[in-house]
């Protein structure tokens, strides 16, 4: 099947073993034909499951159903991706199930990141924002934007303190299109091309860790989009 955009989630695992759960779930439990892409710590798998998990799920000859799982370890964290947010969850479900290792979503800090970015870029830029906005009532509840550089309009900038940001895309501040989307629920999106699209994203996810913008120690967080 070819890939063109992943989703998925930054999970975190509280146990110190997680990868060694992983390496057991993929030879023993439903993980098969994994594959590496030539960057460190990052693995193309096939997820076997019993059941269908998306409208376009076709099964095998012995009924079984296929999907691909793209994913990184990163210590006790790990970035799981497939075509298919659904794909995901019923994996991480099924990992919990039968080995006990419970991964769960970290916070984001978008809302932040958003807000410094437009102070002050640094090394990458906002092409798209999504952001509640609580200040006029029920008449306006919600509001999103799209640009090569969306906190260089003063509309946007000057509404900022009117708007909870809960979504936005990032490219780099010099050129090229958009690397990634994040969201404050740990879920991440991006078009996906060659493995060297996978390494832009894990700078810039490398970036937010090291600015401080992923909350490791909540993450059994509510869904909001």
């Amino acid at each position: 099947m070819q890939i063109d955009v992943l989703v998925g989630y930054i999970l975190l695992s509280s146990h110190n073993d997680f990868k060694v759960g992983i390496e057991k779930m993929m030879l023993k439990k439903g993980v098969i034909n994994s594959t590496s892409f030539n960057l460190k710590s990052w693995i193309q798998s096939t997820y076997v499951s019993d059941k269908a998990l998306t409208d376009d799920s076709k099964n095998d000859e012995d009924q079984s159903y296929l999907y691909p799982l793209i994913w990184r370890i990163s210590g006790q964290r790990v970035l799981l991706l497939s075509y298919d947010r659904k794909i995901v969850e019923d994996f991480r479900y099924k990992l919990a199930e039968l080995t006990g290792v419970k991964i769960e979503p970290i916070n984001i800090a978008v809302d932040s990141f958003v807000k410094d970015t437009s102070s002050d870029p640094g090394e990458f830029v906002l092409s798209t924002v999504y952001a509640r906005v609580s200040a006029y009532g029920t008449c306006l509840k919600s509001i999103s934007f799209y640009g090569d550089d969306i906190a260089e309009a003063k509309f946007f900038r000057d509404g900022l303190d009117f708007f909870n940001c809960h979504t936005c895309g990032i490219r780099r501040i010099k050129s090229g299109s958009e690397i990634l989307r994040i969201s404050n629920d740990g879920s991440i999106f991006f078009r996906y091309s060659t493995a060297s699209k996978l390494k832009e994203v894990e700078n810039v996810l490398s970036y937010l860790k090291k600015k401080g913008y992923f909350d490791e120690n909540a993450n059994n967080i509510s869904r909001e989009n």
